[in-house]
């Protein structure tokens, strides 16, 4: 009680500008505090998608194939929450897991662990990933050598065939790396099923026109959803903001990403988002 009072009396001969310092200082605190809070407790959002793909072969009906995208593991992205995402696309029972780029976003520091965190997910026939533009810019080599470390599978402007009749495709990062669809594609059937994955939707132009689900993420749905806003300035600025769009006959899916980039560490309106994909075959 004691010392209770010593400190009001502190407070009292506080100058009326201390005093509002004081209470910006302790705002700030709680400010803090809560915001981390949050950052625990954010709701993490299950997309589920029936996808039909020509050229699916029927006992592939109903594979599943998890997407991941955007972790930005850092400072302002806490481990559990990006361990918690794993754990839920688990939970999804994929056959398939894939990355679509922007692991960290302020050091390089932190993709060793991003990529220890990745390793835990647990499809039945691999992890495959792209790089995105923030690989990049943190550097590439340490990127490459944390994804080798931990046994996941980097597919740039390459291909492999997962399980018969179904290839995934990877293309490299349009804005800081180097894509190339035609060398991407080459080697597989024009007849047979194929998942592309790339970090930015606007990579799609790229691509050759043919049935085929292309996955990517960067633009993190906009990250603050404020009505028409964020639509519009994302579109204007990307091109896609957020889910499904159809180009000719390719189907493009964009992920709304886990984490946030260190210039808008928020997200309103616009939770992280683990997205999954039902293949079916195409109906005749």
């Amino acid at each position: 009680m004691l010392q209770v009072n010593v400190f009001i009396s502190m407070l009292t001969r506080l100058s009326k500008r201390k005093k509002t310092m004081l209470c910006i200082v302790i705002g700030l605190l709680i400010s803090l505090g809560m915001y981390r809070c949050w950052l625990h407790y954010i709701p993490i959002d299950v997309t589920n998608n029936d996808v039909f793909l020509q050229g699916l072969p029927k006992i592939l009906d109903g594979l599943r194939i998890v997407q991941l995208s955007d972790i930005h593991l850092g400072p302002y992205v806490p481990e559990d929450l990006v361990n918690r995402a794993v754990d839920i696309a688990n939970r999804c029972n994929p056959d398939i897991a894939v990355l679509t780029g922007d692991y960290t976003s302020i050091s390089s520091d932190y993709v060793d662990k991003c990529m220890e965190i990745m390793a835990k997910l647990k499809p039945k026939h691999g992890i495959f990933l792209v790089p995105g533009n923030h690989d990049y810019l943190l550097g590439i080599q340490a990127f490459r050598e944390a994804v080798s470390k931990h046994g996941l599978e980097l597919i740039m402007n390459s291909s492999r065939e997962v399980v018969p009749g179904l290839y995934m495709v990877g293309i490299d990062d349009e804005t800081e790396g180097h894509p190339d669809a035609d060398r991407a594609f080459k080697g597989v059937p024009t007849d047979s099923a194929a998942v592309v994955i790339t970090h930015e939707p606007s990579t799609i132009r790229f691509i050759k026109d043919r049935d085929m689900l292309v996955l990517t993420g960067h633009t993190h749905g906009g990250q603050i959803g404020i009505p028409f806003i964020t639509r519009e300035f994302i579109t204007r600025s990307y091109g896609y903001r957020a889910g499904w769009y159809r180009i000719g006959k390719k189907q493009l899916y964009v992920n709304r990403g886990i984490g946030f980039s260190g210039r808008v560490a928020f997200r309103f309106r616009c939770n992280p988002e683990v997205s999954v994909f039902i293949l079916h075959p195409a109906k005749d």
